[in-house]
């Protein structure tokens, strides 16, 4: 028990620090394109924070089977380098005891993991969507910068040149509009002030006070100008406002039994992540065995190889499973199918077995005698 306390908390211990590390990486690529997105005027600043939180399961699904993979990689790596494998084995500790101990914490990822996969990230991915979905409702007036153009969702390009801290109250407004119904002409509002207003129902409305409103075809110069004291725009229709959920978004309920193969294969690609958990123990424990004078790092390069492998085949599979090329009960677990022959081969050659059966070839008298 103390052998197994040990060896799980290096492990543990490594694979944590890992998935930290690579959580931060992705995490940081994911807030500059976000952080983009919000400088572009796409998302309002408010959201950032929030779209950043939602987008972390979604991370993690891609996160956990590697962090897992690279921390016992590691964890192992060491213990091969500085001689503790040796010393375990000689006194009676079996490679299958170590495999055991591997497969104890790989039980503990993979439940976190499909976890994450079949629920939590379907989840917060349905709140993303309804979040994208009130931005693009929203028109674009509350991702509004004082001093720039920002286009709105009712044809139309609004710009301010001061606002109120609460956003409610505006001055000198322009709005430019370009209807896209036929018999309607574009019109050009400005204005002194402005207010935002919202109605019960819903509807978001901006109240402009003191302004002109030019309305015509610059084709046929022919214009009329209304001077007004209140004018109210629509900017925010909420009965139209309604997003369609995408699949990756869907409760996974939903995809079992359906045959669009969209949905097959987003169910496939969830059910893969928690599975290729189980193809990496058989493939990392073995490639974690290291000379002590190659260091414990030799068997990185080839490792991450194979898992990019395991990866892009399985991406693979899903494509040719959404496009109809290949049944799903053969693209992606074929490719599972695989790497079990891969790790299986792996233990075969590290076997007694097999070097009985490589010393017999050569011709090893000592085993003939046996």
């Amino acid at each position: 028990m103390l052998i197994f306390r040990y060896l799980f908390k290096e492990t543990i211990k490594t694979q944590v620090a890992v998935m930290v590390v690579l959580m931060l990486i992705f995490i940081s690529q994911k807030f500059v394109r976000i952080l983009g997105d919000a400088a572009d005027g796409h998302i309002p600043g408010a959201l950032v924070a929030k779209l950043l939180l939602l987008n972390i399961p979604d991370l993690a699904v891609l996160i956990l089977p590697i962090s897992f993979f690279i921390g016992v990689l590691f964890a192992h790596g060491r213990l091969y380098a500085e001689s503790e494998m040796s010393v375990l084995f000689a006194c009676g500790y079996s490679p299958n005891k170590v495999l055991g101990i591997t497969a104890a914490i790989g039980a503990v990822t993979l439940v976190l993991s499909a976890g994450n996969s079949l629920f939590l990230t379907p989840y917060v991915n349905y709140l993303e969507q309804q979040v994208m979905a009130n931005v693009k409702a929203d028109s674009g007036i509350s991702s509004i910068t004082p001093g720039r153009f920002v286009e709105l969702n009712n044809q139309a390009v609004a710009f301010v040149e001061k606002m109120s801290s609460e956003g409610t109250h505006m001055e000198k407004v322009f709005v430019a509009h370009s209807p896209a119904k036929i018999g309607q002409r574009p019109s050009v509002v400005m204005s002194q002030a402005g207010n935002l207003e919202d109605d019960s129902d819903g509807s978001q409305w901006l109240d402009l006070t003191k302004g002109t409103r030019y309305e015509g075809d610059l084709n046929r110069l022919d214009f009329r100008v209304l001077h007004f004291g209140h004018y109210k725009v629509q900017l925010r229709d909420r009965t139209e406002a309604v997003a369609r959920g995408k699949i990756r978004s869907l409760p996974t309920r939903e995809l079992i039994g359906s045959h669009d193969n969209d949905r097959i294969a987003e169910l496939q690609w969830r059910l893969a992540m928690p599975i290729s958990i189980i193809m990496l123990i058989l493939l990392v424990v073995p490639l974690a065995s290291v000379n002590p004078r190659q260091g414990r790092y030799a068997k990185l390069f080839p490792a991450i190889m194979l898992y990019l492998s395991y990866y892009l085949l399985m991406s693979a599979a899903r494509s040719s499973i959404e496009d109809g090329h290949l049944p799903w009960y053969v693209a992606m677990w074929l490719v599972h199918l695989l790497m079990l022959a891969i790790g299986g081969g792996f233990y075969f050659v590290k076997s007694e077995k097999f070097l009985f059966i490589k010393a017999v070839m050569k011709g090893d008298r000592r085993v003939s005698d046996y």
